[in-house]
């Protein structure tokens, strides 16, 4: 059970990648933030359903509270500077420099869970980050016609992600000290749906237009989000047996289902460079398995 938990993280995780480069294309960097932040109301409210009908007994603890605020904090942090890069640049390229952040996850579980070292997982993580960087090489294409400086805040914005994704497991392993799996889902998704609104009344005193009327744009958004609510559902269930290091680690394979959908729906152009890289981080992920 805990292997097909683990797959439907990799899966659904890469596809969802597809639907946000699509929505940036339907869509502005503000209505596409938002637009996904939103789903997390929904998703909030169905969490608070399921969590009623068959767990009549659940509360949110302290703990629990203050992790997953930590949690959604940093995740939504991640993914407007994720936007941000993939509206600038090819989605295979973001994708897959942003699955260097196993590296960061699988280093501080040690310190920070005490988590036993293991030279294995240490060196699969080194091969996620050695296939990230030769991806980064490979880019040729969107990435290099933009401005210098425009070049240094696509970079900058992705190791932004990279890092703060890398921090997620690390806080969703520390607030399941203090609850269960779906407690902790919904005080990330409450969290999450605090840290839009309060981005939503800021972008409203500024009296631009958001663009929300664009139903592409809800519409693809919204399949990322329920995509990307679908892993996080089955890796934080994972989770609570799992190691932090090992899931932040073995997860990180999902860009090879998203290059392959890339390749396919995207029509983006092969690269070997690019796709020796990502068999390098599927190398580390498959690594763990021996942990």
């Amino acid at each position: 059970m805990t292997n097909l938990m683990v797959a439907l993280v990799i899966l659904s995780w890469g596809i969802a990648g597809i639907f946000d480069k699509k929505a940036l294309e339907n869509g502005s960097l503000r209505s596409v933030f938002l637009t996904f932040g939103l789903f997390n109301l929904p998703l909030a409210a169905i969490l608070l359903v399921v969590l009623t009908c068959f767990y009549p007994h659940w509360h949110l603890s302290a703990g629990t509270i203050l992790w997953e605020s930590a949690d959604a904090a940093a995740s939504m942090i991640a993914i407007a500077t994720y936007y941000y890069a993939m509206s600038r640049s090819e989605a295979s390229y973001v994708l897959a420099i942003t699955a260097g952040y196993p590296l960061v996850g699988a280093l501080l579980a040690i310190p920070l869970l005490g988590e036993p070292f293991s030279l294995l997982l240490v060196a699969a993580a080194l091969a996620v980050s050695a296939g990230v960087a030769i991806v980064g090489c490979s880019d040729g294409g969107q990435t290099q016609k933009l401005a210098r400086s425009e070049r240094f805040s696509v970079v900058a914005c992705v190791l932004v992600s990279t890092i703060l994704w890398g921090l997620l497991g690390i806080f969703q392993k520390q607030s399941l000290h203090y609850g269960q799996p779906l407690e902790s889902m919904l005080a990330m998704a409450a969290g999450k749906s605090i840290f839009v609104a309060a981005a939503l009344l800021f972008m409203l005193r500024g009296k631009q237009p958001l663009g929300l009327r664009n139903l592409r744009t809800w519409q693809f958004t919204w399949l990322s989000g329920f995509l990307v609510a679908l892993g996080n559902v089955s890796y934080i269930t994972a989770l609570a047996t799992l190691p932090a290091g090992y899931m932040v680690v073995i997860t990180a394979c999902y860009p090879i289902v998203m290059y392959v959908f890339a390749l396919i729906l995207l029509r983006e152009k092969v690269n070997y460079l690019r796709m020796l890289g990502i068999a390098l981080v599927v190398t580390g992920a498959a690594l763990t398995a021996l942990v």
